[in-house]
């Protein structure tokens, strides 16, 4: 499993309202590849530029952990604790996908579509789904070939 990026520049978002409180019911990500069942890796970030990221082994639970957020009707995926007093959400560039998945402020959160068992997707996009983009990033994207099959594991 390749490590983080060591220098990777911050990305500058604009401020925004961080959401009310989340689900209290924490759970880590593991992730396998949909094509063979092979592992891919544990959700995570990257660092200071906040891309989601695979990291850790399959037989040691790592990553980041994570709560459901409902709002609105609709399901937002925030870690716990990674930023103190600065949440952030599973967000993409827009509902269109096809490029870096990564942990956004509350004005860029993206709803999703996931049953805690298989694909991430975006709720307002459905063909766009979290894959392996190589490397440990992950992008959202509708390749079958690097889709990851996603599983909520209890924290």
């Amino acid at each position: 499993m390749p490590n983080r990026p060591a220098k990777e520049d911050p990305r500058i978002e604009p401020a925004s309202q961080p959401a009310p409180k989340a689900d209290v019911n924490t759970f880590r990500i593991l992730c396998t590849h949909a094509q063979d069942g092979t592992f891919a890796g544990w959700l995570d970030y990257s660092g200071p530029g906040n891309w989601v990221y695979l990291t850790g082994d399959a037989g040691t639970p790592g990553g980041m952990i994570f709560e459901d957020y409902y709002y609105g009707g609709e399901r937002f995926l925030v870690p716990v604790g990674t930023y103190v007093g600065n949440d952030r959400y599973l967000g993409a560039n827009g509902t269109s996908g096809d490029g870096p998945a990564a942990w956004n402020l509350w004005a860029r959160a993206t709803a999703i579509s996931w049953d805690g068992n298989g694909l991430i997707k975006i709720a307002a996009n459905q063909a766009q789904y979290l894959t392996d983009h190589g490397k440990g990033y992950v992008y959202w994207g509708s390749s079958q070939v690097t889709a990851l099959n996603c599983k909520r594991v209890p924290a």
